[in-house]
């Protein structure tokens, strides 16, 4: 089974590597729509990931700076290859145009980087196919709850709270875990200022559903990051707020 390490740099890394496999006379947008995993023509979705991927470098840095303040010139060596790059970056000239910009030493520098992260912060890795499950059980769900019967400002607060949760996982090869769990946190969260968003989640089936559904994915996320079983702790947040 494939695996993403939930590091910055591992992201990044995966993404530039991919991007070294294309044909350099490509148009730039084209190669984005594809590393990104962009409908072409979402030229807004594009923008996001794009501004996403370019905020991975200074990331990265502070990272570093944290667990390996002594490795600088391993990070400003690629740093300043990767972000001149983004700087200059135009999604209408050839692939060559940036792709160039980016030699083999950096990639080996920011490949270094990954695993002195990777041996810092002894992140477990996340399993892409894991990943495409919990999100078809979350659009599966989203589908049932566009369909039901019920409340319309508890189903647009609904849509709206799994509508982030399935993003921050089809984003999860740019911006990581973290999304995930806010996402996962938001959706639990707004029962303490919603009381029929409260009556919902405990009380319906079907939001009894969404409390399963979400905790399966925050425990998930606690198998990365290490942290207590958030499902639970999730599922106390709602007992309390009754």
């Amino acid at each position: 089974m494939a695996m993403i390490v939930d590091n910055p740099a591992a992201r990044l890394l995966a993404i530039l590597k991919a991007g070294k496999t294309k044909d350099v006379r490509l148009p730039s947008r084209q190669v984005w729509y594809e590393l990104l995993q962009v409908e072409p023509g979402n030229h807004a979705l594009l923008a996001e990931r794009l501004a996403k991927l370019m905020a991975l470098p200074a990331i990265i840095a502070t990272e570093m700076q944290e667990h390996h303040a002594d490795e600088n010139q391993t990070v400003s060596y690629w740093r300043g290859r990767v972000d001149s790059a983004f700087v200059n970056i135009n999604i209408n000239a050839p692939w060559a145009e940036f792709i160039n910009q980016i030699d083999d030493h950096s990639l080996n520098y920011l490949s270094v980087t990954a695993k002195l992260l990777q041996h810092a912060t002894k992140l477990k890795p996340f399993g892409q196919a894991h990943l495409g499950e919990l999100r078809g059980t979350l659009n599966e769900l989203l589908k049932e709850v566009i369909e039901a019967e019920i409340d319309a400002e508890v189903k647009l607060s609904i849509t709206r709270y799994l509508g982030r949760l399935i993003n921050s996982i089809d984003e999860y090869f740019i911006t990581g875990v973290l999304p995930i769990l806010d996402a996962a946190n938001a959706t639990f969260g707004n029962v303490v200022v919603d009381p029929k968003y409260k009556e919902f989640l405990t009380n319906e089936p079907l939001g009894k559903k969404l409390v399963s559904a979400v905790s399966t994915v925050a425990n998930a996320v606690t198998v990365v990051t290490g942290l207590p079983q958030l499902g639970q702790m999730l599922g106390l947040l709602i007992s309390n707020a009754m």
